[in-house]
């Protein structure tokens, strides 16, 4: 995540810059939690729909085929003792074909979602490192970390979540996040 590199790159030019946080009257840090972000904003909330439809949409292409394979199955069982060898036998190889099919869809499925979610991260990550970085220009924050990253503890008093989703939500608005496509 880039939030996060960034937040290490900072906090080593911190520490190697000593002179440069003793020119300000104190350092002032700030943590946020992105998932918060990611739940409480109406951009967050758009990119989580997207993500729930598309998935839906692959789930509904897997469902339609196990439905063709059970049916299929039960043609089989039902007529055991009564298709002839060669009908059976092309049954059990449509059957063989649409199991391979099957398999081959849900890989293609999850291979899309993983891709439909990075790029969700990517357009979340882009957008999330503006809005901290405004934040802490505006604010005067001399480091800014993700609660996810190695902080051991963090007062409240440094928790800027709220900051950043109030931000977030007055620059990607939901009524212009829904159009936009970013």
């Amino acid at each position: 995540m880039s939030v996060r590199l960034l937040s290490v790159a900072a906090l080593a030019v911190a520490l190697l810059l000593p002179g440069a946080v003793a020119a300000q009257d104190t350092l002032k840090v700030g943590v946020f939690d992105s998932k918060i972000v990611f739940a409480e904003t109406a951009e967050g909330q758009r990119l989580q729909q997207q993500l729930n439809e598309k998935r839906e949409e692959f789930r509904a292409g897997i469902t339609a085929k196990e439905t063709e394979i059970m049916d299929l199955q039960q043609k089989l069982k039902e007529g055991e003792f009564t298709l002839s060898d060669d009908r059976k036998g092309l049954m059990q190889k449509s059957l063989q074909q649409k199991l391979a099919l099957l398999d081959s869809a849900k890989q293609e499925a999850n291979t899309n979602l993983r891709i439909e979610l990075e790029d969700v991260q990517n357009q979340l990550d882009r957008k999330l490192l503006e809005i901290i970085e405004e934040v802490g220009s505006t604010q005067n924050f001399s480091l800014i970390f993700e609660s996810n990253t190695q902080v051991v503890y963090a007062a409240a008093a440094v928790d800027i979540s709220q900051v950043v989703v109030n931000l977030f939500n007055e620059k990607y608005p939901a009524a212009a996040s829904a159009g936009d496509g970013n």
